[in-house]
This record gives structure tokens, C-alpha cells and sequence, in this order.
């Protein structure tokens, strides 16, 4: 776990000259509840909530996105959460905060595959280069197991409030693959048509981590993503912290201290 506090640190020193912000694709779920950008199907359990910790630095266009994900369990299948980005470049400032809500449909126990829907809603924080008027989107997530691997496909369509900028569509499949105990190996494949890009300009990347489980419901993940399309960045490393708490966790903790 040191090390990846480490690799946080240095990613925060290292030089950038960012460009025009790019796009986030609506709603993602915290850690565990992720691979990298691909959302899976699984929710906190009621009454449990993730604080999800993340940063990214991107080269050529060059910037660092900081990211908050919080989420929570409603009902068993039901999960609530919110997405706060910071952008830091040339303008640097909070993008638009997302709320989200996913709800699982389909249980792979009794069906040959899972399947939820999402619905997100972003609201600017402030006017200025960063944020936009607001978009409403919804997804679709399909996800399967086959011995340690898990894979899950994303949908999700995302229209914008400000008719200057394009609708956004996006596309991604992620791997999860339990590699050895407290240690998985993720890969996702992850395609958007961004608001900002002429209406035959997609990006895309192939991205790859590892995520750790240390004691007490506590992630950590590092990786690096590589550009496919002209248009995408040429590579970006990332790294994220969080902890899972239990149903009543939070509190006792707090009567104990």
C-alpha cells in the first residue's frame, strides 16, 4: 500500500501543460465496483458506502484529473452515488458533478448473465471553460463470470443541455481476472465520442492495472491506459485509494474513538 501512495505522490509532481478537458462519460461507480472506467454490475450491500479516492495524468493532450466517487448501497441491488472531478491544466477547476443511480435487474444466479441499467444527471459547479450546462444520461451493463475472470460490457448515451456541443456516446468492455488473493489483474477497452470532437472523432483507449485488497475492505489500484485513435492521448497513468465500509461501520468507529 505504500507503494501506491507513493506512486500518487509522484504523479502529482510530475510537469504538465494541459489542453481542453476531456470528456467523462457520465456516471462510474467506485472502486471495487469498477475496473477502470467499465462499471460492473455489483452494488454495495444495503446500508454500506464507498469513498473512492483517484487521479490521472494524461500526456499529449497533457492534464491531471482528480476525481471523488462516492456511492451507496440502498437496496440490495439498488446503488446511489455521486462523481466530483477536478480539472488541472491550463484552466484548472471542478467539472461538472455527476449523480448517478444503478440498479441491477438481472442476477447472474438465475440468469446466464447479470444486467442493470444507469441513470445519471450532471450539473455544472460553476461557469467557465471546464463545465458545461448540464447532461442527462442513461447506460446499460451486462456483466458475466467464467471461472476467475469477470467481464462487463457498458453502454451509455449521454445529451447535453448546451446545444452547441455534441451528444455523447459511449462504449467499453473491462476484464477482471483474480490473479492471486487480495490481487486482481484489470483490462478494459474503453471508446467515446466526446462533445467537444467533430461528429466523426472518437477516442479511444486500451487500459491496464492492478488492484489490491489490503485489511479491512481497502483498495488501492494503479495502471496506465494507451492511446488507439489519433485523437486519444497518447498514454495516461492512474492510480486510486478506497475503502468499503460495512453497514454501521462508520458509526461505531466513531463510539470507539
Amino acid at each position: 500500500m505504500k507503494k501506491i501512495v507513493l506512486f500518487l505522490a509522484v504523479l502529482m509532481v510530475l510537469p504538465v501543460q494541459a489542453m481542453a478537458a476531456a470528456n467523462l462519460g457520465g456516471y462510474t461507480s467506485p472502486s471495487p465496483f469498477r475496473v477502470i472506467s467499465t462499471i460492473s454490475n455489483e452494488t454495495p450491500d444495503i446500508g454500506e458506502f464507498v469513498v473512492d479516492f483517484s487521479i490521472e495524468q494524461s500526456a499529449e493532450p497533457d492534464y491531471y484529473r482528480y476525481m471523488a466517487r462516492l456511492a451507496i448501497g440502498m437496496w440490495e441491488n439498488l446503488e446511489l452515488g455521486v462523481n466530483v472531478p477536478y480539472f488541472e491544466g491550463n484552466s484548472s477547476s471542478f467539472e461538472n458533478v455527476t449523480f448517478g443511480a444503478k440498479h441491477r435487474l438481472l442476477d447472474e444466479s438465475r440468469h446466464a448473465f447479470s444486467g442493470a441499467y444507469v441513470l445519471s444527471f450532471a450539473v455544472p459547479v460553476r461557469e467557465d471553460a471546464n463545465s458545461t450546462d448540464g447532461a442527462g444520461g442513461v447506460g446499460i451493463v451486462l456483466s458475466k463470470r467464467v471461472g476467475p475472470v469477470q467481464g462487463h460490457l457498458n453502454f451509455s448515451y449521454n445529451e447535453q443541455l448546451d446545444r452547441d456541443l455534441n451528444d455523447e456516446w459511449c462504449t467499453s468492455m473491462g476484464f477482471e481476472f483474480s490473479a492471486a488473493r487480495g490481487l486482481k489483474v484489470l483490462a478494459e477497452i474503453y471508446t467515446i465520442k466526446p462533445m467537444h470532437n467533430n461528429e466523426d472523432s472518437y477516442l479511444s483507449e486500451a487500459r491496464f492495472a492492478y488492484r489490491f485488497e489490503g485489511d479491512d475492505n481497502l483498495f488501492a489500484m494503479v495502471g496506465v491506459g494507451v492511446g488507439l485513435t489519433r485523437e486519444s492521448s497518447d498514454y495516461r497513468f492512474f492510480a486510486s485509494i478506497s475503502k468499503l465500509f460495512e453497514s454501521g461501520e462508520f458509526g461505531s468507529s466513531q463510539e470507539n474513538n
